[in-house]
């Protein structure tokens, strides 16, 4: 008995150095790993952990001919791997770290669910990168990863959060993604085209301080949540079209290219406090349902009616700057009825704002009513016609110019007739026209109107006169009819001037 449990322990030590060069834990920095042990040590359902490791040959879940569940734990940090890295369809059941890895070659986890927590921090894709129609069901870590190549997400499921934050991508794709958790994209740079069309960001998704270096794509996307874009640049055109904001910040963003929002909507408040539009930022057609803030936002094409906003706008101590700007926006663009429009409401809303006390509030009270602070010109008939007529009215009663004209001998025919008395006599006599018959109520009431607009436009009445018991109501037109006529032709000039001079 006692020579087999010799037998047994020599046999273990012959075999332990083997077991040991062999074992999971042999991850010393440098050393190299091969593809096919890693599969087996998955096969066998073992944890897998390798810091500082070369991974010679190609990783394909194919390689392991069986179902494409794997409940290994996988942590391959600040490793090489020097093949293609092929799990598409993967499901992993356990948490999957490969922080501060490079990975040479393309790496293909279309399909892939990882049930746990994913970690690709630090990593580096030289290769193509494919998650697409991914699902993460734990919080998704892609912080500081770099992608030199293609990179897409298109399709992909994130049920909880999705880290991304000084990330850097080339051409990358997460159109069609649901983000169901809160989104970061914080830092991230992407240096070449880069879309996310027709995602949906169900929590907060945060861009603050990103950068899009060309052109970049988030048409369509749906933004439940708070929407954060503070100190975020747009090098290249940038689409927002047809998307949807529940509550978004825009502060300090610079838009260096076009920055487009056609027939966006904004449900809740959005913020382009201190905002920059190099270019044109086109919002034609889009929605506003609530708070708009423009303080200290630059742009010098603004496609936005001021009907869509007036509404909504957020006025405050700037708010006359920001009136100032959208005024001049708008002439630039050649839009002078949302210019009138705004100008009229930048009045309104300083007269509002005038105690009654001040010497201007009675005044700016009348210029409102009666021709809009000069952007409603066409106003001022409703208040010059109506005096027209009550003084025409007036004339007509107290005898008005119902009466003949006075006679104008130069232009009047003389009825002249000659008596001879001799030879050499005769005698010229003047026969006085016929007495002109009294002209009917009516025509003497037009009359009488015609003579109050004359009086009422002009000092000169022409060859017309009137009853000497209304002089006083001539002189009370007159004055009337010289300050509001004044201020009519004014602006109506003002008015016509501004569509051939619209800079003025």
């Amino acid at each position: 008995m006692k020579d087999c449990v010799s037998l047994q322990i020599l046999c273990l030590l012959l075999i332990l150095p083997g077991c040991i060069a062999e074992s999971p834990s042999d991850n010393q920095a440098g050393s190299m790993v091969s593809c096919e042990f890693i599969l087996d040590q998955i096969l066998d359902g073992q944890s897998i952990i390798y810091d500082g490791v070369e991974i010679e040959g190609d990783l394909s879940l194919a390689f392991l001919n069986h179902s494409n569940e794997i409940n290994s734990s996988i942590s391959i940090t600040n490793s090489t791997f020097k093949g293609k890295f092929n799990f598409a369809g993967a499901i992993y059941n356990k948490p999957v770290i490969f922080n501060g890895d490079t990975f040479k070659e393309d790496v293909d986890l279309e399909g892939a669910r990882f049930q746990d927590e994913s970690s690709f921090n630090d990593s580096k894709f030289e290769g193509a990168a494919s998650f697409r129609r991914s699902f993460f069901n734990k919080v998704a870590h892609f912080e500081d990863c770099r992608f030199d190549a293609e990179s897409s997400f298109t399709g992909s499921v994130y049920e909880n959060d999705a880290r991304y934050s000084g990330a850097k991508f080339s051409d990358a794709s997460f159109k069609d993604v649901y983000f169901s958790g809160n989104t970061i994209f914080g830092d991230a740079k992407f240096t070449r085209y880069v879309t996310f069309e027709n995602s949906t960001f169900l929590k907060s998704a945060s861009f603050n301080k990103a950068s899009f270096m060309e052109k970049s794509d988030l048409f369509s996307s749906r933004f439940v949540g708070k929407a954060y874009f503070f100190d975020t640049d747009f090098f290249d055109t940038v689409s927002f079209s047809e998307s949807i904001f529940r509550d978004s910040f825009f502060n300090n963003a610079r838009f260096i290219g076009n920055a487009l929002f056609l027939n966006s909507s904004f449900l809740g408040p959005v913020r382009f406090l201190g905002s920059n539009f190099e270019q044109d930022a086109l919002f034609y057609k889009a929605n506003f349902s609530s708070d708009i803030i423009l303080d200290g936002c630059a742009f010098d094409k603004l496609v936005l009616h001021w009907s869509a906003i007036r509404d909504h706008i957020v006025l405050n101590e700037n708010a006359e700057s920001i009136f100032n700007k959208l005024i001049g926006n708008y002439k630039t663009l050649g839009w002078l009825a949302d210019a009138n429009e705004c100008y009229f409401d930048l009045r309104k809303w300083k007269q509002e704002k005038t105690k009654w006390t001040a010497i201007t509030k009675v005044p700016d009270i009348f210029l409102e009513n009666y021709c809009g602070y000069g952007t409603r010109p066409l106003l001022a008939l409703f208040w010059i016609v109506p005096i027209i007529l009550i003084f025409g009215f007036v004339y007509w009663l107290n005898g008005g110019i119902s009466q003949t004209s006075r006679p104008d001998l130069a232009r009047e025919k003389l009825n002249l007739i000659a008596r001879k008395l001799s030879e050499e006599a005769f005698q010229i006599e003047y026969l006085p026209p016929e007495p002109k018959k009294d002209v009917s109520p009516y025509k003497s009431l037009a009359r009488s109107i015609y003579f109050s607009f004359l009086v009422f436009a002009s000092r000169d009445a022409g060859n017309m006169q009137t009853d000497g018991r209304v002089s006083s109501w001539v002189a009370w037109e007159r004055r009337l009819g010289l300050a509001l006529f004044t201020i009519f032709t004014y602006y109506v000039g003002k008015y016509i001037i501004s569509y051939f001079m619209p800079g003025l």
